[in-house]
């Protein structure tokens, strides 16, 4: 691994040098309009099974009591820190 990423590395540096840098403006918008996408559906599907414990429990009771930390919430936490994540090497 180290060898191809010094080769990707050096190699394309040569094999750029006397071009012109290519402009990727709409593949970065398009990533981040993806990027956006995928943390605004985990936003609701947080919101969608916090706020009714919420409401039932109250907040102390959700931080603290067993009532917080769902099956699907705990999915949904390791889904969205997962260093897997499109566009993060975390």
């Amino acid at each position: 691994m180290i060898v191809l990423y010094v080769v990707v590395i050096f190699g394309g540096r040569e094999i750029m040098r006397n071009r012109e840098p290519y402009k990727l403006n709409g593949l970065f918008k398009a990533h981040n309009l993806l990027l956006t996408i995928i943390s605004g559906a985990l936003l609701v599907l947080f919101a969608e099974q916090l706020i009714p414990t919420l409401w039932r429990h109250g907040l102390y009771d959700n931080i603290c009591g067993a009532s917080g930390w769902t099956q699907p919430l705990v999915v949904l936490y390791y889904v969205s820190s997962s260093p897997f994540r499109v566009g993060t090497f975390s």
